[in-house]
């Protein structure tokens, strides 16, 4: 049983079905996707969390590796995958445009060089090496077996290795080692901000999500990214995996010697050998367990603070815009002042946000081509009514957008006048929309460099017999890559449970 069809669960959905074993999978939404579900109306459609992919060799081993028939083995058999050149382009008020190409770290100093002067290129270049060195240590020991432990961790790297991946240092701080200009600071903060992490408190290893996406490569997928999940869906079936959507998951049931399925809204009950949990790790330990085993996951979950969110808006846009990439960061003017704002004491928008901008060249997400489906999404404080800042405010989420279209303009992105229409998801909403608490985009946060991120996530083999966990508040990560690599490892433990 896999409850939840996001990524993660529908990663593990097709591994346990490869493997031999019946699995239904549960979803409280009409269709697959979990985040990256995607909207559509009127003949646009818009990507509703990732707009591309990174590391896509995760989900090409997926595919290679269940395939029943020679016939649609690989990834590009069953998605279309365009790699985005330049990967993505970076835009300040003051100074030049960056475009950064794709799947090339070094390309990218250079591009950083030509456009910023002065050290740019030697500067991301030393950085991109360290990242790339704190790559080879984590890759193996944490994202492809689970998650051993901080102590045997510190013996397999020694002290040479754990210099390397500054496991109690920030970003900022390793950003203030390399990067003596304060724009490239800025670019390297997004690979935190992206995950819902203030940089200055989060793990200096999130330079690796720099130096895997300049590496690997940033792919377009046809239709949107919710294509993915819907190719995993059909991989699924063709195991012979069941999908009922529409059907809310209430309680995890288990006896004294393990977990025994799952009880429904409507008090059906459903047995299962082994349940997955692709749900919000919050609401799974606190609203779906009940269970003495899970009191101390409970009470760490309990401790754990939810990472930020995004404001997003969908923009429906008349004529063309040839000065646009796919892809574009248009960075705030004062990124602590932003920072500040968000992950301060008493959380707020920022008045002055950085902007993501992707405007996809798809045919398939535009009802023709003189129109263009935007995506817009900004950081924004996590909702939270009781302690923090409240979205479901009357006006307050129809405010910002107004902001965050105002912003755009003053930087010579004036749309209004091109819109045929735009809506706007406040974190509130997607808290609503995905089950994430308080819409938090990277599950659980990195509140410090003493935090050890990793360990406080939610372990992919739970401590209830028979229950696993995937997703973004799970480990290693919520990076979409990371919560398919998550996947595998619980998926791994399940069919080892299963024949064990």
């Amino acid at each position: 049983m896999v409850v939840g069809a996001g990524t993660g669960g529908l990663t593990a959905a097709i591994r346990l079905a490869h493997a031999g074993h019946d699995v239904t999978v549960l979803d409280a939404a009409p269709e697959v996707g979990g985040s990256i579900r995607g909207y559509d109306r009127d003949g646009f459609g818009f990507d509703t969390e990732a707009t591309a992919v990174h590391l896509p060799a995760v989900f090409r081993d997926l595919f290679l590796t269940t395939s029943r028939r020679r016939e649609g083995a690989a990834l590009e058999d069953v998605v279309e995958l365009t790699a985005l050149d330049p990967a993505i382009r970076y835009r300040w008020r003051e100074g030049p445009e960056v475009a950064v190409p794709t799947a090339n770290h070094r390309r990218a100093a250079n591009a950083f060089g030509d456009a910023l002067g002065g050290t740019a290129a030697r500067d991301w270049t030393a950085m991109s090496e360290r990242a790339s060195d704190m790559w080879a240590l984590v890759r193996p020991a944490v994202f492809d077996q689970p998650f051993p432990g901080a102590a045997a961790l510190s013996r397999r790297w020694g002290p040479a290795g754990l210099r390397t991946v500054a496991p109690y240092s920030s970003l900022r701080r390793l950003a203030a080692r390399y990067l003596t200009d304060p724009r490239l600071t800025s670019v390297l903060d997004t690979f935190a901000t992206d995950q819902g992490n203030d940089p200055r408190q989060a793990a200096a290893a999130m330079a690796m999500l720099a130096y895997a996406t300049q590496t690997f490569g940033t792919w377009h997928v046809g239709g949107g990214v919710r294509e993915l999940a819907r190719a995993m869906q059909r991989r699924a079936e063709d195991l012979g995996a069941l999908f009922r959507f529409d059907t809310e998951v209430v309680r995890i049931s288990s006896d004294r010697d393990r977990v025994r399925g799952v009880v429904l809204a409507d008090d059906t009950t459903i047995g299962a050998d082994v349940v997955v949990s692709d749900t919000d790790v919050w609401h799974l330990y606190q609203r779906l367990l009940d269970d003495r085993r899970t009191v101390g996951h409970r009470k760490l979950v309990s401790r754990s603070t939810p990472s930020a969110s995004r404001f997003r808006m969908f923009l429906a846009v008349r004529g063309r815009s040839p000065d646009l990439a796919p892809a574009t960061i248009l960075f705030a003017d004062d990124p602590d002042a932003e920072l500040d704002a968000v992950f301060g004491s008493r959380p707020a928008p920022a008045t002055d946000p950085t902007i993501s901008v992707s405007v996809p060249d798809d045919p398939r997400m535009r009802p023709d081509d003189d129109h263009e489906a935007w995506t817009v999404s900004v950081l924004a404080p996590a909702h939270d009514p009781a302690g923090g800042f409240d979205w479901d405010v009357p006006g307050v989420a129809g405010a910002y957008a107004a902001t965050i279209l105002d912003r755009l303009a003053e930087i010579g992105v004036e749309v209004r006048p091109r819109l045929l229409w735009s809506e706007h998801r406040s974190p509130a909403d997607l808290e609503r929309a995905t089950g994430a608490r308080g819409g938090a985009v990277g599950g659980i946060a990195d509140v410090g460099p003493r935090s050890r991120p990793i360990q406080r996530r939610a372990a992919n083999r739970s401590p209830l017999p028979g229950l696993y966990v995937v997703g973004r508040g799970a480990r290693p990560g919520p990076w979409l890559p990371m919560v398919g690599l998550g996947a595998n490892l619980a998926a791994a433990a399940a069919i080892e449970d299963l024949t064990g």
